[in-house]
């Protein structure tokens, strides 16, 4: 063969095979043929599909910590009843509070229950705080200033709570109202007293490179 013809093959067979590619390319046949080719054992793929091992979710997956914006309507609302009437107002606004969840279960959220079980869970803790620091005359504990706050009726609330909110696991519940709410609790605390906001966040610490030269 000549040279010359050698050529004008080549050439023909480039300009087919870029015509070959556009046309696979265009009409999406790749995927075509992933779809619509039928793969041994159909069954097969399925099973593997659901046998294959995968990770458990975790506690925190399945039942989240309050988010910190439930957190702050919860330690707001306490401390505005308790400004208004003491303890027995806090505490009649907890009891209003599971009252309208339950009430109205079906149409709430999660986070409404949160929030009764925040705001409950600070009124137990000052409460407890409160009768440990001001005992009677005699060196015993005082009993609790209102009857919602008796151990077992305490105990209850955390049991629904728990059953609710994270799975029935009360250890889970502990540990993530004891995150949220462990700041707001340590201010309460340290003044004697839930009657101001929770001190605001520390500015974050300034790096080398924040420093002026």
């Amino acid at each position: 063969m000549n040279p010359q013809a050698a050529r004008g093959l080549v050439f023909a067979g480039l300009v087919l095979l870029v015509f070959a590619g556009g046309l696979i390319s265009g009409a999406n046949l790749p995927d075509r043929l992933a779809w619509e080719v039928p793969k041994p054992v159909p069954g097969f793929w399925k099973w593997l599909d659901r046998t294959l091992p995968r990770r458990a979710p975790t506690l925190e997956e399945l039942h989240p910590s309050p988010p910190p914006a439930i957190v702050e309507i919860a330690v707001v609302d306490f401390i505005s009843a308790y400004r208004n009437g003491g303890m027995s107002e806090a505490m009649g606004l907890v009891e209003n509070c599971y009252a309208d969840w339950a009430a109205l279960r079906p149409a709430l959220t999660r986070n409404v229950l949160l929030r009764c079980a925040m705001m409950d869970r600070l009124a137990v803790a000052y409460d407890r705080s409160f009768r440990r620091n001001f005992r009677l005359p005699d060196g015993s504990i005082p009993a609790p200033i209102s009857p919602a706050l008796a151990p077992d009726r305490v105990f209850a609330r955390e049991r629904l709570n728990a059953r609710m909110l994270f799975g029935g696991d009360l250890r889970h519940q502990e540990f993530a109202l004891e995150l949220a709410l462990k700041p707001v609790l340590e201010a309460f605390l340290a003044r004697g007293r839930p009657d101001s906001k929770p001190p605001a966040k520390a500015p974050p610490a300034r790096t080398s490179s924040d420093r002026p030269a």
